[in-house]
């Protein structure tokens, strides 16, 4: 949410899932169509970073693996199996890690 998203006290679900969908939009482009469903809360005290944000999860689920980088800093985007994600778990950084270390109940 910025200040282009509605004002504070006028911030409901549609509002927020707006600000996801531009963030999303700016990041990649999904050429598919998805559902996008929230699965959980996430709070890491372990990093600077981490102590000062709420990360809210989601999963999409696409009809098709279809997409595209938008953004530059976006490098090597594919997709992976649960195995291939593990091999490389030491490499993300802390979010990405619990989201895999909980990806069985976050996907149920």
């Amino acid at each position: 949410m910025n200040e282009t998203d509605e004002s504070l006290f006028a911030l409901d679900e549609a509002a927020y899932r707006a600000g996801v969908e531009r963030e999303v939009n700016e990041e990649i482009k999904i050429e598919s169509p998805y559902e996008d469903r929230i699965v959980a809360l996430l709070n890491d005290d372990t990093t600077e970073v981490g102590r000062v944000h709420l990360g809210i999860v989601h999963v999409f689920k696409l009809a098709e693996p279809k997409i595209e980088k938008r953004e530059a800093m976006i490098t090597g985007l594919t997709f992976l199996r649960k195995e291939e994600l593990l091999a490389r778990r030491e490499t993300m950084e802390s979010w990405s890690q619990i989201c895999l270390d909980s990806l069985e109940r976050l996907l149920s």
